[in-house]
């Protein structure tokens, strides 16, 4: 009856009854999330949040404590769900992108195939000088080392399978360019190059060494002609002189083979020293010559005795290719040049290391090969045929040191092998960076188990992210960074939900400081995307932990953010080298 005659109240009362609603709401759900332990299935949600919301605006500040606290865990919740549905985009955005790759991969081969499309249609036409061109430029993107494949390794067997298939097609191409035999004279020189390209597909399909020897002799025999037609080619006499040398290679092999071997290396050399003499600047003639000699010193060496001449033999050859390669070295040759020194190197040190009296001079050779080697990788680190031999050669160094007693150093030096071995195997970056997000996925759904079950997963997830995170190759790419932070901040979400639990919030300290250690290594030493892909990414991060574990955290990455604001905004890359 009183509140009849007061309507300004009575208005005001229906006016803020929503408000007194909404409010109890809030308390009896802030006392049910207590009485169950903050479990977050008792946070609210959709549009009993919505209006909660809304109302706090204008009541924070007469909101208690733990409900205040109740409902900014239920925003954040709100927020993380949103967030997880964009990611789960994004994630889908990076498997289409992911597929794309392949499908790059697979565009390799259509580009193959669409050289072999035109050199069909220029056979058509009779210009089979055209066609082989063609193929030329096709089988210049397979017929290489597979230690090459960087990104993916030489052992896919799906590469390996592509490998095969584009070099069997060209083979093919070349053998029917070859029974065409057309009547053109300028043709000849492709029926020349035609059958020393056999032999080296037939080489690099492993086929039966007869076949290869086939080949060669045939080119050798065809070259020849032309240069005895034309003996001021000095290009004629090069590819001559190479038919001869990959010859001699092919017959090293066989058991039966060393003097027809020698005599193709003697004929090689006869031509390169003539070449070398007419042009010794040119660096083709220089670095042919060296490999005719390091082959004939290896095949020579074979079956060398300390006292015997083969020995002195393949010692000399040895040198005379170092003494030829060193000049290109000095004078920044290109990577295959060194690589070829470095081999040199440890061949000689391989015989001398024989004479039980000169280990220590064969120890100097070994290291000038590490040297040298070690040199490469720094130049074009993601060469793996590079490391492969670096392992050979410390592998190499440790036996000596070992003979010599000095077991330290020998030790050392094994361990560097075992490290670049190490470093080999593991998977390629891209590979890893999936397989231990992989584990970051699995890690959520195993929150349904518990915490443990979770903790378990994510812990597998950043031992594979601090694994990588020693490989410039995958901090460089941008997806190391967005899924490396995503294991961050489903750790922070884990850690806030479940505040008194330990195991999350040490798994989190840990992971938050691999990746401050990989942004710190970025502005020392990485490039401006490097610097982007930490700005655009860490903050992310940072906004879900809770405001214990931010204080940790925020110093630390603000007190390198300028510099990294410098190297991104810098607008150049640290010199690097590419692979040959």
């Amino acid at each position: 009856a009183l509140i009849r005659q007061w309507p300004r109240l009575r208005e005001w009362i229906e006016e803020n009854r929503e408000a007194i609603r909404i409010e109890r709401r809030l308390i009896n759900a802030t006392a049910e999330w207590v009485r169950l332990d903050k479990d977050p299935d008792a946070l609210l949600r959709g549009a009993n949040l919505v209006e909660t919301e809304e109302w706090a605006r204008q009541n924070w500040e007469d909101m208690r404590p733990l409900e205040q606290e109740f409902l900014e865990e239920s925003v954040r919740a709100r927020d993380r769900a949103i967030r997880e549905a964009k990611e789960r985009r994004q994630r889908k955005w990076r498997q289409l992108q992911a597929t794309a790759a392949v499908l790059g991969a697979a565009s390799v081969v259509a580009t193959v195939a669409t050289f072999y499309a035109f050199s069909a249609n220029a056979r058509a036409e009779g210009n089979f000088e055209l066609a082989r061109k063609a193929v030329d430029e096709s089988l210049a993107l397979v017929e290489r080392d597979p230690h090459h494949y960087d990104l993916v390794g030489p052992d896919d067997p799906q590469v390996e399978a592509l490998r095969r298939e584009l070099l069997t097609r060209a083979q093919g191409f070349y053998r029917e360019f070859i029974e065409q035999s057309p009547g053109n004279p300028g043709v000849r020189e492709g029926l020349a190059s035609a059958h020393f390209r056999l032999g080296h597909i037939n080489r690099s399909l492993a086929d039966a060494s007869e076949a290869t020897v086939s080949e060669y002799r045939e080119a050798i025999k065809r070259f020849g002609n032309l240069v005895n037609e034309q003996p001021a080619n000095a290009d004629y006499r090069q590819a001559l002189a190479n038919a001869h040398n990959w010859l001699g290679e092919t017959l090293r092999q066989s058991s039966d083979g060393a003097a027809e071997a020698k005599a193709a290396y003697d004929s090689a050399l006869a031509l390169q020293q003539e070449l070398h003499r007419s042009a010794p600047d040119n660096a083709d003639y220089r670095r042919d010559l060296a490999r005719t000699y390091s082959n004939r010193g290896i095949l020579q060496s074979r079956s060398a005795h300390v006292d015997a001449e083969a020995f002195a033999l393949a010692e000399a050859d040895f040198r005379e290719a170092i003494g030829l390669l060193e000049p290109l070295a000095a004078s920044g040759a290109n990577p295959r040049s060194l690589q070829e020194l470095g081999r040199a190197y440890n061949n000689l040190a391989t015989l001398i290391a024989f004479d039980e009296s000169r280990l220590e001079e064969a120890q100097e050779w070994y290291e000038r090969a590490v040297r040298t080697h070690e040199r490469l990788i720094s130049e074009t680190s993601a060469n793996r045929e590079y490391k492969l031999e670096l392992v050979r050669f410390y592998n190499n160094i440790s036996d000596v040191l070992r003979e010599r007693g000095q077991f330290d150093r020998a030790i050392q030096r094994n361990r560097n092998a075992h490290d670049v071995i190490e470093e080999l195997a593991r998977p390629a970056p891209r590979l890893g960076i999936d397989r231990a997000d992989a584990y970051n996925v699995r890690g959520r759904i195993m929150e349904s188990q518990g915490v443990p079950a979770a903790v378990q997963e994510y812990r597998q997830s950043l031992a594979l992210f601090q694994r990588l995170q020693t490989d410039p190759r995958a901090w460089s790419l941008p997806e190391f960074h967005v899924r490396f932070v995503d294991l961050l901040v489903n750790l922070a979400w884990l850690t806030r939900a479940h505040p008194n639990a330990a195991d999350p919030r040490r798994l989190l300290a840990d992971a938050m400081g691999s990746y401050l250690t990989i942004a710190r290594g970025i502005t020392e030493s990485g490039t401006p995307a490097d610097a982007r892909n930490v700005l655009e990414n860490f903050p992310r991060a940072l906004s879900e932990l809770s405001d214990r574990d931010r204080r940790e955290f925020v110093g630390m990455y603000e007190s390198m953010t300028p510099q990294l604001q410098d190297r991104a905004a810098s607008g150049s890359r640290p010199e690097s080298s590419s692979g040959s």
